[in-house]
């Protein structure tokens, strides 16, 4: 998420130092996975890691999809009014066509393409990027949801600060990516070779030199901070950014991790996208204005409050729909080479192309040059 910039541009007006409350900001924002990876990685016994891996991947499923729905639900509302608006930021202007037009075209053509000259080589490697997009994104998440605590918690990190902080993102990332591309020379995705590089072990030395570097100097940054603004220490922040960062390093160890991680970035992005969708549902004149009141419930819904859950209703409905209905009809309709490609290319393709969308769409939408979601985000109703 690019909130990086954004946090400290829009917090003046936020009196609240929680999105929500800071129990609940703690358990969603990273704390909460902080407590489960010991249990996951330590307590679980080597015969229970099917079960787990499999309670993982419906973990993942349910929260994840919505998350991705939900990007899309603002990025495309916001759409017209950015792009059309002569007012509007150039850049912010190019990033919205780009991610909205530009990138998905390219992304679908490389797949028809792939798929026009029979290259299911290319398709694995479509895979491996897909995975280089995911978490390098998941730790920019990390790294701006702390921005985003110590911003409402009016204590915010120095320019050097931010290099190392995000530097160190960026290391203990590539690391990771590095070692899977070394530990699994090829895997299985929905039925497709996942096409992985041959990582020079120096070059694995060398990038597990510089995430000790580099951690040594956060934790450093984060001791020095916390002496400074004792009584504005971001402590859901920090839970965020090491829970974003650490438990790729541990992923070829613990393989259901691969399946937890998307589950805990998706949790983190919730609670923001949730935050802002109340807020812009809040700033509407009629928000407050109530229902009859049901007896079957005993209660008396606002407009606010129902166009809010209608909100998440669509982004599941939708997910469902995106990731496993289209999809299936897609893989029962459309003929295809199915000894070359596996039963389920379509799967295969709809994921990886929503995951790397994903990743430019938010590049795109969360800016402090954005009236439409910095605002929201940022100013309760």
């Amino acid at each position: 998420m690019a909130l990086v910039e954004a946090a400290q541009a829009g917090t003046v007006q936020q009196p609240s130092r929680a999105f929500f409350s800071p129990a609940f900001d703690f358990l969603c924002l990273g704390g909460g996975s902080l407590v489960l990876l010991p249990v996951l990685v330590w307590v679980i016994p080597d015969t229970a890691d099917a079960s787990a891996f499999y309670l993982a991947m419906l973990l993942s499923n349910i929260i994840n999809h919505p998350h991705f729905v939900h990007s899309y639900q603002i990025f495309y509302r916001t759409f017209g009014a950015v792009v059309g608006n002569p007012s509007t930021d150039r850049k912010l202007q190019a990033r919205y066509l780009w991610a909205g037009i530009g990138a998905p075209i390219l992304i679908a053509l490389c797949f028809v393409a792939a798929l026009w000259l029979g290259d299911a080589r290319t398709l694995g490697y479509a895979g491996n990027a897909m995975a280089f997009f995911v978490g390098w994104h998941y730790v920019k998440q990390g790294y701006g949801m702390l921005m985003v605590d110590a911003a409402l918690r009016r204590s915010y990190f120095g320019s050097t600060e931010k290099k190392i902080l995000l530097v160190n993102s960026y290391a203990c990332w590539i690391l990771a990516w590095m070692a899977g591309n070394k530990a699994i020379a090829e895997g299985d995705f929905w039925g497709l070779a996942f096409a992985t590089f041959d990582i020079p072990v120096a070059l694995l030395w060398g990038g597990a030199g510089v995430v000790a570097a580099t951690t040594i100097l956060t934790a450093l940054v984060l001791f020095r901070h916390a002496r400074a603004h004792r009584d504005g220490i971001p402590v859901n922040g920090i839970a965020a950014y090491v829970a974003a960062l650490y438990p790729w390093l541990l992923m070829i160890r613990e393989p259901v991790l691969g399946t937890l991680i998307p589950a805990m970035h998706s949790l983190q992005y919730l609670v923001i996208v949730w935050r802002y969708q109340l807020n812009v549902e809040r700033s509407k004149p009629d928000a407050g204005d109530r229902f009859p009141r049901l007896k079957a419930f005993r209660f008396a819904p606002s407009k606010g409050t129902l166009r809010f859950a209608d909100f998440i209703f669509r982004g599941t409905v939708l997910g469902v729909f995106s990731f496993w209905i289209v999809p299936y009809i897609l893989s029962v309709t459309v003929p295809y080479d199915h000894a070359q490609y596996g039963d389920y290319l379509f799967f295969f393709v709809l994921i990886i192309f929503i995951n790397i969308h994903h990743y430019f769409i938010d590049n795109a939408m969360w800016r402090k040059e954005n009236p439409h979601t910095l605002t929201r985000l940022f100013a309760r109703s």
